[in-house]
């Protein structure tokens, strides 16, 4: 069924796509040919695969909730909840959820190469400077000749 209004909404709709990805960190996703029917989504790190809607007006009681909130629970009877919030809040939590894994990853580096430079000194204690030096270089593949 041909879409009402020519290309306008379907520019609009990609328009918003793009917003969405550059706000959030995400990329857009299109069904290809061969595979499974999709619908066109996004995919953002840490909150998966979604839907971009927009409307000129549809939104408005959702907003006035917003006012004075920082996000907006709400379920339909018989519906799973859903969470609402602005996506400058959304950001935030993204980028701290991003730094922390840099630092985790950062502690788990510097924790493994202390743990592997306190091995070594350990065995250093045991071995003699040359047996640690043969050691070494064959560990790196490197001959002694």
């Amino acid at each position: 069924m041909p879409m009402a209004g020519g290309k306008a909404p379907k520019r609009k709709g990609d328009e918003f796509e793009r917003e969405v990805c550059r706000v959030l960190g995400g990329e857009r996703t299109f069904w290809q040919p061969g595979q499974a029917k999709k619908p066109d989504c996004i995919s953002v790190p840490y909150l998966g695969t979604g839907e971009c809607k927009r409307r000129r007006n549809s939104f408005s009681r959702l907003y006035n909730w917003l006012e004075n909130v920082d996000f907006l629970a709400i379920r339909d009877d018989r519906k799973p909840m859903l969470v609402v919030m602005r996506a400058v809040d959304l950001k935030l939590i993204l980028d701290e959820m991003d730094e922390l894994k840099r630092r985790f990853l950062h502690d788990s580096l510097l924790s493994s190469q202390a743990t592997t430079t306190a091995d070594k000194t350990a065995t250093e204690k045991e071995m003699p400077a040359e047996e640690v030096r043969s050691a070494d270089m064959a560990a790196e593949g490197v001959e002694m000749r």
